[in-house]
């Protein structure tokens, strides 16, 4: 199965008054860092592990932003930084990876996940980002469809799907459900 269209386009960036989205990098990880350690329990939820584990460190942080830039350059997955307007604060994470489970598994089929840092959560930054996840994917991406896979046990994420009209397409018993974007 192949995951992204050889010929197509991988969007470099997405900017807005509130974000700018850019593919992650290895420079990045002091701030990454910070995020993720900002928000491990949220993060564990998301993961269904125990990711990051409370010894974890900045350089087991940079060796996995290692493998997201590679994986992103060889086109394997893509990963992106959610940053401030000012590009110092990292504000959360985009996961966008081959659907291979699934009813809705295939060519050029995509699964999303994401997280906003955990204190920008009361600014409802996560919505936001959705909103324009949401939209970056229907506009700008040349998957076949995208379906956000959310962890159950993340009520907050699966009340902003329904919010924002997205329609539930599988549930994996008390575990997963999936959401088509696209």
């Amino acid at each position: 199965m192949q995951f992204y269209p050889q010929n197509a386009v991988v969007p470099k960036e997405l900017r807005t008054e509130e974000f700018h989205i850019r593919p992650l990098r290895v420079s990045d990880a002091e701030i990454d860092y910070a995020a993720v350690m900002d928000s491990k329990s949220m993060l564990r939820i998301m993961s269904q592990s125990t990711w990051p584990s409370d010894d974890f460190t900045l350089e087991m942080n940079r060796k996995d932003l290692e493998e997201h830039e590679q994986e992103h350059d060889e086109r394997i997955a893509f990963t992106y930084t959610v940053l401030d307007p000012t590009k110092r604060i990292c504000l959360g994470c985009v996961y966008i990876r081959h659907l291979k489970e699934g009813p809705m598994k295939g060519d050029h089929a995509a699964e999303l996940r994401f997280w906003i840092r955990q204190p920008y959560l009361d600014q409802d930054l996560d919505k936001l980002l959705l909103k324009h996840l949401i939209a970056w994917f229907k506009n700008d991406w040349a998957f076949s469809h995208v379906i956000l896979s959310i962890a159950d046990e993340d009520k907050r994420q699966v009340q902003l799907a329904t919010e924002l009209g997205l329609h539930l397409v599988h549930a994996y018993g008390n575990k997963w459900s999936e959401f088509l974007i696209k």
